[in-house]
């Protein structure tokens, strides 16, 4: 459960820096709250390494071009509380910058620019609006953990990636409709996904799901065949039983 109230925090007694020193920002983990200069906060975020996270952030541009934007940090010793309690502040705070809807269960961002980034996967990159993320950097890792869809270009095998979330864990599936039907394949978490990864995807997406192979019929045994064998086994007794006679025979003609 989550230990913070979201109404208890003051903003203004957290430690922060301005946006653009980003690179000076903590390696800690941390939400992080953009807050301009009238005190509105413009967005809030979540990451286990707060510099890493802004080294490629694709916010960055946005906040900058409103200017005078400070980053706070509330530290969470705990990483694992960091989904749990993002969501507990912005639906406090109510960020513009963060479009979201909540259920009962699961955040569910609904950033439509987002909806449309593509990966290529011959060059091995992700097209985020005006960033390109190469897809075997940390910052493509990060940038699947802060975002719920992407398009996987691969020709008549691309597909729509897509996170959801169970038992408060992310997962990523990939999505085609082909011939009308909607085949759907599991890729894994974030820290999974990887160009080699969505390649296997795409080589099997078209594929139906595989059906499991009916059990194998037992045929009935060939009675005519078993009736031979009986009647070979009887022959066989019968000639034993003849020679046991004959043999109990002459052993009382040696004995008189």
């Amino acid at each position: 459960m989550t230990t913070i109230k979201p109404s208890d925090i003051d903003l203004t007694s957290l430690p922060w820096l301005p946006l653009e020193e980003k690179a000076a920002f903590p390696k800690r983990p941390a939400i992080y709250f953009a807050i301009d200069s009238f005190g509105t906060v413009q967005y809030i975020g979540k990451s286990v390494n707060v510099r890493h996270r802004w080294g490629s952030h694709h916010r960055y541009e946005k906040l900058k071009n409103i200017g005078n934007i400070r980053i706070a940090y509330l530290f969470v010793d705990l990483p694992e509380l960091l989904p749990e309690i993002e969501q507990a502040l912005i639906k406090h705070f109510h960020p513009q910058l963060n479009t979201v809807r909540f259920t009962e269960t699961k955040l569910i961002r609904t950033e439509r620019k987002y909806i449309g980034a593509g990966l290529h996967l011959k060059e091995k990159y992700l097209q985020d609006n005006k960033t390109r993320i190469d897809c075997n950097t940390p910052s493509f890792e990060q940038w699947l953990q802060d975002n719920i869809s992407f398009r996987v270009e691969a020709g008549e095998n691309s597909y729509r990636a897509r996170k959801e979330s169970y038992t408060s864990n992310d997962y990523w599936y990939a999505v085609k409709k082909v011939d009308g039907k909607l085949h759907k394949k599991f890729i894994g978490k974030s820290d999974e996904v990887t160009c080699d990864r969505l390649k296997e995807v795409a080589d099997v997406i078209r594929q139906p799901p595989v059906k499991t192979p009916p059990k194998a019929v037992v045929q009935p045994v060939d009675q005519i065949s078993l009736a031979q064998k009986i009647t070979a086994l009887e022959a066989q007794v019968t000639a034993m039983q003849e020679q046991l006679t004959k043999l109990v025979e002459y052993q009382g003609k040696v004995l008189a």
